[in-house]
């Protein structure tokens, strides 16, 4: 038993993957372990992984046949150890300062999770900060939750598992046995994050950036996939069911429903990006939304102080004015 388990998939990150395993490797907190899944690698980073597992007993790895971050994930989850789990992507930072303060917060009390913040830098060296949270804040045993689920339903933010610290017994099946869908493409970390804090008893905020979120990769929103509408919409729906048990005034369903959209908005306004796919292809995903009975009801919706562009959007979107909707798109992309 150790304190920390931390998962790091791997695929194809050679560039990257020293950095992210010494900025980890360099921990003030020693009571760790690291699960390197080496997801079928084509390049070095399998051997990078395996020079560090023979110089720090801690690192192990695994490698097997490319199945994905999910199953990747999951893979590890089977084989942890320790009493927390961390997860960390392969060519991301860790603060070296970020175990051994949360060890400090755990030992104050139990957490069930612990989440904090973390920073965006490029590869010019450039770091962009953002206050998550406007305080540390607490949730638990037996406390409202009300703040918690606002911040799950308002925005993004708790989305991503790489800035959390869960305990094991989410995993290993004490309190439940989370696993990501490997068949969802997109927001598989929502769907997990949303579950564990449907769960959780007690959560700790931390507005400190431990994490360092490398931005400007290629990544799964580089490519078009026609599945992400579909996981979009299992994640809503998921989060319908939540919502339904929780809030009933006008505002928070206002601020809801202005969430919802932006899913759609998102999606939709990477289209103009993407290079694997033609003009077709994409006229015909944005039909699929507008033609789309639970996706067509959210841009019927009344949706208060919404920004001139994101209202212009769902206004063609609501008109189904597909050729409209993407000529805007394409000029918008344009003009960034």
């Amino acid at each position: 038993m150790c304190k920390f388990s931390i998962i790091i998939p791997v695929y194809n990150t050679e560039k990257y993957l020293r950095e992210c395993l010494d900025s980890v490797k360099s921990q003030t907190f020693p009571d760790f372990e690291v699960l390197l899944i080496d997801d079928g690698s084509t390049d070095l980073s399998g051997k990078i992984c395996d020079d560090y597992a023979k110089n720090d007993e801690r690192f192990i790895v695994y490698h097997k046949v490319n199945g994905g971050v999910s199953e990747a994930r999951n893979f590890a989850l089977d084989k942890i150890r320790g009493e927390y789990v961390k997860f960390v992507d392969g060519d991301d930072l860790l603060d070296k300062d970020c175990l051994q303060e949360l060890a400090e917060y755990i030992k104050q009390y139990q957490w069930d999770v612990i989440e904090h913040s973390w920073y965006t830098f490029f590869d010019d060296g450039k770091r962009e900060f953002e206050n998550w949270f406007e305080a540390d804040y607490t949730v638990k045993k037996g406390e409202n939750k009300s703040y918690l689920y606002r911040l799950l339903f308002d925005s993004y933010r708790m989305g991503s598992m790489c800035k959390k610290a869960v305990k094991a017994d989410f995993f290993n099946g004490t309190k439940a046995k989370i696993r990501f869908d490997k068949e969802m493409v997109f927001a598989e970390d929502q769907m997990v994050a949303v579950e564990i804090f449907d769960k959780c008893e007690s959560v700790k905020f931390i507005n400190k950036p431990y994490y360092g979120y490398r931005k400007g990769l290629q990544s799964a929103t580089g490519k078009f996939n026609i599945k992400k509408k579909d996981n979009i919409k299992m994640l809503l729906k998921y989060l319908d069911s939540l919502w339904e048990k929780i809030y009933h005034d006008k505002d928070a369903i206002n601020s809801y429903n202005a969430r919802k959209l932006d899913n759609i908005v998102s999606d939709i306004g990477y289209l103009p990006a993407y290079k694997n796919v033609g003009k077709k292809e994409k006229k015909e995903y944005i039909s699929s939304y507008v033609n789309d009975d639970y996706f067509y009801k959210v841009l019927n919706e009344n949706i208060r102080n919404l920004s001139k562009k994101k209202a212009l959007l769902k206004y063609l979107l609501k008109k189904k004015a597909v050729n409209a909707v993407y000529m805007l798109l394409c000029v918008q992309n344009k003009l960034k």
